[in-house]
């Protein structure tokens, strides 16, 4: 079983709810072999997780968000009508493979919603592909199961969102910000489904530059007397090029899955740490 530490001395309480949320998801899946959100990750991180999951700590610090996601799921539970289904994991067998999982909230109307509580940052770029694969994915897994769906979203509750720059550029109005997803249909996602089976079947590559949330080196040209950088640029010889530049700051790329979010990178063959090759 995976280690949680606690070494910001959290309260006990917190702590047992993360254990107890990590033994009801196990217990939840049943006999899956893969879940919607394991389909759609990268294929070594789960190999990874797989083969060293007895080994691989996690701080319970990095686990709050999750339990105060699960908080928003009771809640939903409580919520809706009785006609609606909350947290409903189901199943789907594609290729040999049982595929399970669960949206948070499927309503009468056809509805089906995922929550995530997420940053400002993550809902200014437009749709995550990640988010419309798993909500159609999720839709499919209902649909063969006999219920109707018509209109998949995400909702999202900001955490870090500020009223004072609610009225900024695109930044959200409020805390709450619902997110349409475009429908496929029935052939695209189960084509999908098996591509992704294929390549998690595969023995496992090296994770792409995008599934490592890869930020690329830039140059920052600079003049004397100025914190901000006067532009961002792709090369050393455009930002000392740009006009008014006085020096140039090199500022190194990062992979930022790997570096923050990545349980498994120290069991991992290709993991750079702080030197980051930009390819």
């Amino acid at each position: 079983m995976m280690k949680v530490t606690n070494h910001f001395n959290l309260p006990g309480p917190l702590i047992n709810a993360i254990k107890g949320f990590d033994k009801a998801y196990k217990d939840s899946r049943g006999d899956t072999q893969i879940s919607v959100t394991e389909l759609i990750s990268p294929p070594l991180i789960r190999r990874l997780k797989k083969e060293h999951w007895d080994e691989i700590e996690e701080d319970a610090s990095e686990r709050v968000w999750s339990i105060l996601g699960s908080a928003v799921h009771s809640i939903l539970e409580h919520a809706g009508s009785e006609n609606d289904l909350t947290e409903e994991r189901l199943f789907l067998e594609v290729d040999k493979v049982k595929v399970s999982g669960q949206a948070d909230l499927y309503e009468a109307n056809g509805t089906l919603s995922d929550y995530k509580i997420t940053s400002v940052w993550s809902v200014l770029n437009g749709v995550k592909p990640e988010w419309e694969q798993q909500l159609n994915i999720l839709a499919l897994l209902y649909e063969t199961a006999g219920f109707k769906v018509e209109k998949l979203q995400i909702v999202t509750i900001l955490r870090d969102w500020s009223k004072g720059r609610s009225h900024t550029g695109n930044y959200p109005d409020c805390n709450v910000k619902v997110i349409p997803i475009v429908k496929w249909t029935k052939e695209k996602t189960l084509e999908f489904i098996k591509e992704r089976i294929a390549i998690h079947k595969a023995e496992p590559v090296e994770c792409t530059a995008k599934e490592k949330w890869h930020k690329p080196t830039k140059y920052a040209a600079m003049k004397k007397g100025r914190k901000s950088a006067l532009k961002l640029c792709e090369t050393f010889e455009d930002a000392q090029e740009y006009k008014g530049c006085d020096y140039v700051e090199r500022r190194p790329g990062k992979n930022t899955r790997c570096d923050d979010y990545c349980s498994v990178n120290k069991f991992c063959p290709y993991y750079e740490g702080d030197e980051v090759n930009d390819r």
